[in-house]
Formats: structure tokens, C-alpha cells, sequence
């Protein structure tokens, strides 16, 4: 039996690992007055922009996922998850795949990469 003796932390943390994009979110507010047929004056008497429900809106039409704490500063970032690489699908198809449905979603080319993020809860 093995024992451990040394300190031993049972923190509680959120995390993703993702491939994607970084989103801009200024340009999800610009999405937002165009969606909304509002000024940007219009949107800021309004309060926040609701980061989430954009992102919701800009993926609702996709296989892809955001994460986005805006609490922590950190994205919002869109992508999917490691573990959905296909079975029959190199890792090469997988980011081809992504940066292609990047582009689609927001009509140029962002450049795409592993993010990996945790924070506590």
C-alpha cells in the first residue's frame, strides 16, 4: 500500500482545452447592433452586451461550443474539445475542420489554435 505524505489540495476548478478561435468582442458587438437593427449608443444605454447570448447566436447554426468567463477576463473563445476528434479523422482534418467552421461563422479567417484555460470556482 502506498501512502502519500506530502500536502495534498482538493481544490475545485473549471477548465477547457479546446481547439479554436478567439473571439473578439468587439466585433461580437458590432454583431450585436446589426442582429438587434440598433445603434451602438443604443445598446450601450441598454446595459452590458450580453456576451453569452451572442455567442449562443453566432453558434446556433454550428457544431461548435464557446467558453467564456467573463468574470475572469478570459476569451470568449470558440472551438471544440480534443475529444471530439473523430474516429476516422486525423488530427490534421480536425483543425482543418475548425478553422473552416471558424470562418464560416464569422466570414474571415482568425487564427486558430489550443486553448487551455482554468480558474477556480
Amino acid at each position: 500500500m502506498k501512502v502519500r505524505l506530502g500536502f495534498v489540495s482538493n481544490s475545485s476548478t473549471s477548465s477547457f482545452l479546446i481547439y479554436g478561435a478567439a473571439i473578439d468582442t468587439e466585433k461580437l458587438r458590432k454583431s450585436a447592433v446589426r442582429r438587434l437593427n440598433v445603434t451602438a449608443e443604443e445598446l450601450e444605454d441598454d446595459g452590458d452586451l450580453d456576451i453569452y447570448e451572442e455567442l449562443e447566436n453566432l453558434l446556433k447554426d454550428s457544431f461548435l461550443t464557446f467558453n467564456y468567463a467573463g468574470y475572469c477576463d478570459i476569451g470568449p473563445y470558440i472551438g471544440l474539445s480534443w475529444d471530439k476528434v473523430g474516429d476516422n479523422e486525423t488530427g490534421l482534418e480536425f483543425k482543418q475542420r475548425i478553422e473552416e467552421e471558424v470562418k464560416r461563422l464569422t466570414g474571415e479567417y482568425i487564427p486558430c489554435g489550443t486553448f487551455s484555460e482554468a480558474w477556480p470556482d
